[in-house]
């Protein structure tokens, strides 16, 4: 045992210091993004809700639409969200040449504009590539890989150095508490040693999940395990309508109404139009009681057939790539079990983040102290 700790206590110190740094910025980056829905519902503030009565009647989605872009020429629907709740408000997402991400508020009534957010592309989305590849792109996402990587061996060599020798009273104390009325220095080493054994196995899930979506062949075989493909975006444009310049297409409410009836339990659709040059003749749907930014509560993607109002037919591995993918990006999110998991990760990330920095602090005052000595 002894000689294990010391070959993991080497192990665990060069693995943090050559990648301490890196895992600091992916773990910072990550907790930001956690809350994303919560920061952007409270900066929409009343914007949400609308007055109503039932006199009143929703104007034609193609209309308010139709409007935003006539008001915002230079920017490109990416999205709308249409609520069941006849009290909140319609949202159009849209974007500007691929940037500046934001949310319109329109009253689905009168078509009156309540308020655009302010652009979320900074906090989010940049967030968001720091934490996947650093701003590198591909040269970014294979050192995040690879730090990822190292800080599972760091999270498996953490857990043999916190092991105790012998399960008595003080060493139970050592272990479990961060003890009171010491020196700095240890106070540094208990916050490194306690805090990284309580939030070990959540980090690990975090870490796996972070490594099956860095690296393509754990996800494949993640995907082939569980019943997806592992080609399902190549396979999916297959089946994609083709488009038909003298056949009509259904209107937007047709499609969404249409998803209301057929979806009773449905309280938020959300109708996706695809990046392209060319024109399409489908539709990206989501449906639920709640969609967010990145993702949705008891809800589903459906591909919609814009000449039919219909959902396309996929094949079986097809649709269950996208349940894997989703679930994956739950679980690494903390986005599995609403407010209380994204707490849990809020504090796993916020902890995480601060075990590259104790780590380096005790091991440089250690290291310090040794050539006090010498």
């Amino acid at each position: 045992m002894k000689k294990l700790k010391n070959i993991s206590r080497s192990i665990h110190e060069w693995l943090g210091l050559t990648s301490g740094l890196i895992v600091f910025i992916v773990s910072l980056s990550g907790t930001l993004f956690i809350f994303c829905d919560e920061v952007i519902d409270l900066a929409a503030g009343d914007a949400k809700y609308i007055k109503f009565n039932t006199d009143l009647t929703k104007k034609p989605f193609t209309t308010l639409i139709t409007n935003f872009k006539k008001e915002y020429p230079d920017r490109a629907v990416l999205y709308i969200d249409d609520y069941k709740n006849p009290y909140k408000s319609f949202r159009i997402a849209s974007h500007k040449k691929g940037k500046d991400f934001s949310y319109t508020y329109t009253n689905p009534y009168t078509g009156k504009f309540i308020k655009t957010s302010k652009s979320y592309w900074v906090f989010f989305f940049i967030a968001a590539k720091i934490h996947s590849q650093i701003l590198l792109n591909k040269t970014g996402q294979t050192i995040v890989g690879i730090s990822t990587i190292i800080f599972f061996f760091e999270l498996i060599t953490g857990f043999i150095l916190w092991f105790p020798k012998r399960w008595n009273k003080k060493s139970k104390q050592a272990s479990f508490k961060i003890k009171k009325g010491t020196k700095w220095k240890r106070k540094i080493y208990d916050l490194h040693k306690v805090l990284g054994f309580y939030v070990l196995i959540p980090a690990l899930l975090v870490t796996i999940t972070g490594l099956i979506m860095s690296f393509k062949i754990l996800n494949n075989v993640t995907q082939e395990v569980f019943g997806g493909t592992s080609n399902a975006h190549e396979l999916t444009e297959k089946y994609y309508p083709k488009f038909e310049k003298e056949k009509i297409m259904q209107p937007i409410d047709t499609i969404i109404n249409k998803l209301y009836k057929e979806n009773s339990n449905v309280q938020q659709i959300r109708i996706g139009f695809p990046y392209s040059k060319k024109p399409t003749a489908y539709f990206y749907s989501i449906i639920g009681e709640k969609i967010g930014l990145k993702t949705w509560k008891n809800g589903k993607m459906i591909l919609i057939n814009r000449y039919t109002a219909s959902p396309i037919k996929l094949p079986k591995k097809i649709q269950n790539h996208e349940i894997i993918e989703q679930n994956i990006f739950d679980l690494h999110c903390g986005f599995w079990m609403g407010i209380t998991g994204k707490i849990i990760t809020f504090l796993v990330g916020i902890i995480c983040t601060s075990l590259p920095v104790t780590g380096f602090v005790f091991w440089f005052s250690k290291k310090r102290k040794r050539k006090t000595i010498n």
